[in-house]
Formats: structure tokens, C-alpha cells, sequence
């Protein structure tokens, strides 16, 4: 699709002639969170925001604007009908799962019961004899979860993607890397989790990437993980134990730092308290540069003021400043979070694993 969004025009206007957000709310008497909406691309332009923008910035009339979005809507919905993706590589598929840490599931889709297939359930029963040395690994462990069952999870999530790749994972590339991962801020632009999967998949393929996304199992509280193989390999590993999507894009940050480090050679592991809600201070810089650095708590103003001169989405923002708070109770900030249940998440299972065959699969 070749046309600019609505709000990319909207924006470029607004950044010329130095009107915020908050000037544009108070005039057409449309909400902040209306019209970051509109400027991100999530919904159609109203009426009184065009209205508000002329009133602004005479120069751009109503009638412009108002045609101009009829236009982009009308060819993004036929672009959308063209372009329907239903099946998106290995992530998202029809089957669907209940989260796994609370309830363990027989459905043979269940990463356990794959566990059980590849491990055997004897070797899991006896202390979760699982080796990871073949494995460099970064990522941060919750002081409430069992270090065994996250190696369970990793192994298997590793092991199962050997099979989804029939064994030829992609190999990774530095400078296509430095590239794209200047590309994230503007893919994180996204709020369901199967555009945000897709989103992350895509980016990791362009750079060489192996990306997993896979159910939790009970007691692994890792939410995602990087590693690198013995033979080279370099893979970042999601679990669905997110509350929102924005705290899934600063972990997504957060494992690609590690991969531009080359923090494999270290090993690192962190012990987190509340890993869950944990937000790393090189993610937080990655999108808002230095913008939060100076205090702990941020009004809705300031929030929405940071977003559009940063160009960060607005919920990213508030999740940000919820972290720095550590307070998770303020209805008006949480609004703009963007919470999703992994009931309503697809998983899929690689091919190989659903013959008969993978009965024989050797224990480790």
C-alpha cells in the first residue's frame, strides 16, 4: 500500500507548526487517547478533529482532510481484503489453548504434552533432567519460579523449533541487524497480539533471527529469552506469560540488546522480584531516549506530551511510566495500556511432531 496514513499527514502538520496533542483535545472536544488513535493509524478521522486542525493550521482545510481519509480508508480496507493473512509461519494457526501455568493441558497441542513427547515424562518426573549446556542464554529469572522448569521450557521450545525449520534455523546478520533494529519503534505501532507476532517474526527473518513464540508451562515465569547456539545459531524465545502487548515490545527490545551486545559470551542471568512488570532501563532508553529519566511518576499529560515527541506509541509510554512508578492501579494510565488474554492466542505445532513417528523420538 503506497498512501500515507491519515495520521502520518496529520502528524507532519503538527510537528511543523509546533500544535500538540493536548491543544487539539481541548478544541474539538475529542479526547487525547481519540486522537492518538487517529494519528497512530488505529481509527478513522472525525469529523470535529478536522475541524479543530483547520482551526490550528488554516492552510490544511477541512475539506482535504476529510477527503483525504476517505481515500486512505477505502484502500486500506481493499489492500487489508487482498492481503488477508492466515496463516502466519509457524506462530498463529486455529488451534487454541488455555494458559498452561494455571492447568496443565492433554491437548496435543500443549507444549508439555511436546515436552513429555521429546524428554519422555520419567526424565521430566525426575527433576527435570534437562541439559542446556548446548545453549548460551540471556534473560531474567523470577525469584518465585523453578529454574529446572524454565530450562524444561527453553529446551523444549528450542528442540521444537529444530523440528517447525526441518533443522535449517536462519543465520543471523550483523548489518542487517543494526538496520532494522532501528526499525522496531515504528513496528511496535500495533496493538493485537497476532499483528504483533507477525510484526516480530518478520523483523528477526530479515535479520537472521530464529523467532519462537510459545505457551508457558507451570513454575517457568521467563517471559522471553535470547540464546545462541553451539553451532552459531540465534534465537529469541517468547513465552505468552505477558499482561500487555506493550510490555511484550520492551522485552522484544530488551533480548535484541542483549543480541547487539553479544551478551552470550557472559551467560547473563538476572534474578528479577517482580519479572512480570520488570522493564530494563536500556529498553525504556531505546524508545524515549533520556525523555523519562529525571523523575518517577508522569501525569497523562506529560505521558502524552513524551509519546509525540518521541514518536513512541502512547501506550508503550504509559507502561513505561507504570514501571518507573512500580504503581499498577491508576485506571486513567492503565486505559491506554493495551491488555490481552493468551486464551484468545493461536499456538501451532510443528509438522513433524504430529506423525506417529515422534513416539520414537530419543530421550535426552
Amino acid at each position: 500500500m503506497n498512501i500515507v496514513s491519515t495520521g502520518e499527514v496529520i502528524k507532519t502538520y503538527l510537528e511543523a507548526n509546533d500544535v500538540n496533542v493536548l491543544s487539539l483535545a481541548e478544541k474539538c472536544k475529542i479526547s487525547a487517547r481519540t486522537i492518538i488513535r487517529v494519528l497512530n493509524d488505529e481509527s478513522k478521522l472525525p469529523y470535529e478533529l478536522a475541524v479543530a486542525i483547520n482551526q490550528s493550521i488554516p492552510e490544511i482545510s477541512v475539506d482535504f482532510l476529510v477527503s483525504y481519509d476517505a481515500v486512505y480508508q477505502a484502500t486500506k480496507k481493499r489492500f487489508e481484503k487482498e492481503n488477508t493473512i492466515n496463516d502466519v509461519d509457524e506462530i498463529i494457526k486455529e488451534y487454541k489453548l488455555k494458559k498452561l501455568y494455571k492447568e496443565y493441558s492433554e491437548d496435543k497441542f500443549s507444549l508439555f504434552n511436546i515436552a513429555k513427547t521429546i524428554f519422555g515424562i520419567d526424565n521430566i518426573k525426575d527433576g527435570y533432567a534437562i541439559d542446556v549446556n548446548d545453549l548460551k542464554c540471556c534473560f531474567s529469572l523470577a525469584k518465585n519460579s523453578d529454574e529446572r522448569t524454565t530450562q524444561l521450557w527453553l529446551k523444549t521450545a528450542y528442540e521444537e523449533y529444530q523440528l517447525s525449520c526441518n533443522h535449517n534455523p536462519l543465520l543471523f546478520d550483523s548489518k542487517s541487524f543494526q538496520e532494522n533494529f532501528k526499525l522496531v519503534k515504528q513496528l511496535s505501532n500495533v496493538k493485537t497480539i497476532s499483528s504483533i507476532l507477525f510484526n516480530m517474526k518478520e523483523l528477526c527473518k530479515e535479520t537472521g533471527i530464529n523467532f519462537y513464540y510459545r505457551p508457558s508451562i507451570p513454575n517457568s515465569r521467563i517471559r522471553a529469552v535470547s540464546c545462541k547456539d553451539n553451532r552459531g545459531y540465534i534465537y529469541i524465545f517468547v513465552s505468552d506469560l505477558f499482561k500487555c502487548v506493550e510490555n511484550l515490545w520492551l522485552s522484544f527490545v530488551h533480548e535484541l540488546i542483549h543480541i547487539s551486545n553479544n551478551d552470550f559470551e557472559t551467560c547473563q542471568f538476572e534474578v528479577i522480584e517482580d519479572n512480570e512488570n520488570y522493564v530494563d532501563e536500556k529498553a525504556i532508553e531505546y524508545f524515549v531516549g533520556s525523555a523519562m529519566k529525571e523523575k518517577k511518576k508522569y501525569s497523562i499529560s506529560e505521558i502524552l506530551d513524551i509519546s509525540f515527541s518521541t514518536k513512541t506509541p502512547v501506550g508503550i509510554v504509559a507502561e513505561i511510566a507504570r514501571s518507573k512508578s512500580k504503581f499498577y492501579s491508576d485506571y486513567e494510565i492503565n486505559s491506554y495500556v493495551h491488555y490481552y488474554k493468551s486464551a484468545d492466542v493461536h499456538y501451532t505445532i510443528p509438522l513433524a511432531l504430529t506423525n506417529e513417528s515422534t513416539k520414537n523420538i530419543e530421550k535426552i
